[in-house]
């Protein structure tokens, strides 16, 4: 019985959604248009629609003229001050803040350094960062729904720790617990890859899910996010999707797992960085590589000529286990989207086999940081702003 109420309060909490949605990209809407864009019968609409203006997120602005009957209410967002606190754990020297509108919109949004490379250095910064976006308000009447986390690693459910971390003081913390007991509002988190695929998967057209979306970070680590299905793949344990230790590597170099082949050895910014200091024996920064990779410097489009074809390889197993309509690249690993992407479509193309038509739609994600943000915002709205 507790399963069967469970999941009748799932279907009514996502079925809300589905409204709000659809009213953050059309406003001032009937009923009957979102019953038919949505999907949902008119009666449902109608009882959830009023359960929303009761709860103060909706109202109706004005009244659609009629030939016969009644009038038809047109329904809008309520400027109702909600809003939602968004945190993005970006390595181990900086987090970055920001508050968010109900509609989704950043207020504004800051960056603070950790003072301290420890587990409580990122949680002080991380309440710097709140205060910093609540601070110079001395009248903020409004209501904050909820904090939405993004996480550098995987997290588990039944622990609540975070696993296989790029940052190796966060690895095996309890890091949404703790930051829980330090901020007066409710906080959840994610790994940021599976906040931007959802992100990306609901941007263009907030009220339907794209059904099939994968995408890619390349950043200080190697993550990524799977929409299958019109679902976020995650799996048993909350691990689904983890692909930093297939060992399709070509160099073979040694993972701080133990074993040789790793793939993240290769395409994280060290293994782009170590490579380039290899072949032209003097070490740069990532900024530095980009100049480098710009200027056509031989070194660095050899290495990039490289980890595009490694990169093929990866998206030409993915396109095989889950047949996406689409695949998004971002991370700081983007900054050289058009370097490689020659690279990354001939490794994809020669790999074709039952379909050699069929063409690799890879897009880049240059806003992947602001995404993210209002990525957590999403999480945020998902766990409390509809909580019955």
């Amino acid at each position: 019985m507790d399963n069967i109420i469970n999941s009748a309060a799932q279907i009514r909490h996502n079925n809300k959604k589905k409204i709000l949605n659809y009213l953050m990209m059309h406003d001032c809407v009937t009923k009957k248009e979102i019953a038919m864009k949505t999907d949902l019968s008119p009666a449902t609409v109608s009882n959830l629609s009023n359960q929303l203006i009761e709860d103060g997120f909706i109202l109706v602005s004005s009244y659609q003229k009629s030939s016969g009957g009644r009038n038809a209410g047109l329904l809008t967002i309520k400027n109702n001050r909600k809003y939602y606190l968004a945190l993005r754990i970006i390595d181990e020297f900086q987090v970055e803040a920001a508050l968010i509108s109900f509609e989704k919109e950043i207020v504004k949004s800051f960056f603070v350094s950790v003072k301290d490379n420890s587990m409580s250095g990122m949680m002080e910064a991380c309440e710097a960062g709140i205060s910093r976006c609540l601070e110079g308000e001395p009248d903020f009447q409004g209501e904050i729904l909820g904090v939405g986390v993004a996480l550098p690693g995987i997290v588990d459910m039944d622990k609540g720790i975070l696993l296989n971390s790029t940052i190796a003081f966060l690895e095996d913390k309890p890091v949404v617990t703790e930051l829980q007991h330090r901020i007066k509002y409710p906080v959840t988190g994610a790994n940021e890859s599976n906040i931007l695929a959802l992100a990306l998967a609901t941007q263009e057209n907030r009220d339907t899910l794209l059904q099939d979306t994968i995408y890619l970070h390349v950043d200080e680590g190697l993550g990524i996010g799977i929409i299958c299905n019109g679902s976020l793949l995650t799996g048993s344990h909350n691990q689904g999707g983890e692909i930093s230790h297939m060992p399709i590597g070509s160099k073979g170099l040694l993972c701080k797992c133990g074993k040789r082949g790793c793939v993240e050895t290769e395409l994280s910014l060290n293994g782009f960085l170590n490579d380039f200091e290899e072949i032209a024996n003097r070490n740069v920064s990532w900024k530095d590589f980009c100049l480098e990779a710009e200027n056509k410097n031989v070194h660095a489009m050899q290495v990039l000529e490289e980890k595009g074809r490694v990169l093929g390889r990866l998206f030409s197993i993915l396109d095989a286990l889950f047949d996406p309509s689409v695949f998004y690249l971002g991370g700081r690993g983007v900054d050289l989207f058009d370097e490689m992407a020659a690279y990354i479509e001939n490794e994809y193309r020669s790999r074709l086999f039952i379909d050699k038509s069929k063409s690799l739609r890879l897009y880049p994600c240059y806003d992947y940081d602001k995404l993210l943000l209002k990525g957590c915002a999403d999480l945020a709205f998902d766990y409390f702003a509809l909580q019955d």
